[in-house]
C-alpha cells in the first residue's frame, strides 16, 4: 500500500511539473499578445485574466508538488527578493488612505498591490521551473516580441485587420498588442536582446534570427523614442558581455554606455524641472518634466510609508505644476512615467 501511494504521489508530482512548465510558457509568451477588440478595455483587462489564471494554475501545481517533497530549485534565492519587493507595498496598502484604490490601482493601469503580486508570483514560477533552463523560457519570450513587433509592424503599413483609431489608448498609431506605443516600444527593447542572444549562441538558429529580424523591425516603426533608448542601453550591455573575452573591460564600457543613455535621458527631463520652457527639448520630455516634478513633491509628502500603489492617480491633482495644468488642462496623466517615482509615491 505505502510503495501504491509512493508511486501515485511520484506520478501526481511529474504530471504537476509538466503542466506547470505549460502555465508559465503561457503566462510568458500570452500575458504581452493577448487582447480582446470587442471590450471597452481591449489591452489590459484581458491581460490581467490571463496572469491571474496562469499564477494560479501555477502556484496550485507547485504547492502540490511540494506537498509530495519535492523541493524546487533556487525558490530560496528568488524568495528574498520577492519578499523584499512586496513587503513595502503591503505595508503602503494597508496603511493607504486609498487602500481600496491600492489594491488593483486605476482602472486600465491596473499598478496596485494584486498586480504587482502576481507579477512577482510568475517570476518565481519562471526561476523554480526553468531553473537552469533559460534558454527554453527566452523562447517563448522571443516568440511573443516577434508576433508584437510583425503586428506593429503591419499598423504601420496601415494591414492591421482592426481599426482602432477610436479606441481609447489605441489612437491611430503603432500599439501593437500592448495598446500604447510606449508599451510596445518598451516590451520589443526587452525581447530584442534576448532573440539576438540566442541567435549569437547559435548562428545556425535561423528560427532565432528571424524573431530578432521581426522585433527590430517593429521596434523601429513604433517610433518610441523611450524604445530606442531602452534597446540602445540593453543591446550595448549585451555586447560587453559578448566581447568580454575577446576586448579587455568590454563588460564595463557596455554597462557604462548604457548608463550613460540612461543619464542622457533623465538629464533631459531634470534639465526641463530646472528651467522649465528655455530647454530645447521635444514636447514628451517637456511633459515628464511636469510629471516628475508632481511625483517628487507628492512623495516628499508621505516619504517612508507611501500612499499605496498607483497613488500618484489620485495624489497628482494637489501636486500638479501650474506650467503642466497650463497646457494639458483636463488631459493629463496618471503615472509620472519613472517606475522609480512612482513607487516612491506609492510606498
Amino acid at each position: 500500500m505505502a510503495t501504491f501511494l509512493e508511486s501515485g504521489g511520484t506520478l501526481i508530482r511529474d504530471r504537476a511539473a509538466h503542466f506547470r512548465g505549460i502555465a508559465v510558457l503561457v503566462g510568458v509568451a500570452g500575458v504581452p499578445l493577448i487582447f480582446l477588440r470587442f471590450t471597452n478595455d481591449p489591452f489590459n483587462v484581458p491581460k490581467l485574466a490571463l496572469l491571474m489564471a496562469v499564477v494560479g494554475v501555477g502556484a496550485a501545481l507547485l504547492v502540490i508538488e511540494m506537498l509530495q517533497g519535492y523541493q524546487p530549485a533556487g525558490l530560496r534565492t528568488i524568495a528574498r527578493p520577492a519578499i523584499v519587493f512586496l513587503t513595502p507595498l503591503l505595508l503602503a496598502t494597508v496603511l493607504s488612505p486609498y487602500r481600496g484604490w491600492a489594491l488593483f490601482g486605476e482602472y486600465q493601469r491596473f499598478q496596485g498591490l494584486i498586480p504587482y503580486a502576481l507579477a512577482v508570483g510568475l517570476g518565481v514560477l519562471i526561476a523554480t521551473t526553468f531553473a537552469g533552463r533559460a534558454g527554453d523560457v527566452a523562447y517563448w519570450f522571443a516568440l511573443a516580441g516577434a508576433v508584437a513587433g510583425a503586428y506593429a509592424t503591419s499598423q504601420y503599413f496601415g494591414i492591421d485587420i482592426f481599426d482602432w483609431a477610436n479606441q481609447f489608448g489605441g489612437e491611430a498609431s503603432v500599439t501593437s498588442t500592448l495598446g500604447n506605443t510606449n508599451f510596445i516600444g518598451g516590451f520589443l527593447a526587452m525581447t530584442l536582446p534576448v532573440a539576438a542572444a540566442l541567435w549569437m549562441e547559435d548562428r545556425t538558429d535561423y528560427l532565432a534570427m528571424l524573431f530578432s529580424a521581426l522585433i527590430l523591425g517593429g521596434l523601429i516603426l513604433s517610433f518610441s523614442q523611450g524604445g530606442w533608448a531602452a534597446a540602445l542601453g540593453a543591446g550595448a550591455v549585451y555586447l560587453g558581455f559578448e566581447l568580454r573575452d575577446r576586448i579587455p573591460g568590454a563588460r564595463w564600457l557596455g554597462m557604462a554606455a548604457a548608463a550613460l543613455i540612461a543619464v542622457v535621458a533623465a538629464g533631459a527631463v531634470i534639465w526641463g524641472i530646472v528651467s522649465p520652457g528655455s530647454a530645447p527639448i521635444a514636447e514628451t520630455v517637456q511633459l515628464r518634466s511636469g510629471w516628475w516634478e508632481g511625483a517628487w513633491d507628492a512623495g516628499l509628502d508621505h516619504p517612508v510609508l507611501g500612499h499605496g500603489p498607483n497613488s500618484f492617480a489620485v495624489d497628482w491633482w494637489s501636486h500638479r505644476p501650474p506650467e503642466d495644468a497650463s497646457v494639458q488642462g483636463f488631459d493629463t496623466t496618471n503615472d509620472p512615467h519613472s517606475v522609480y517615482l512612482s513607487l516612491f509615491v506609492g510606498a
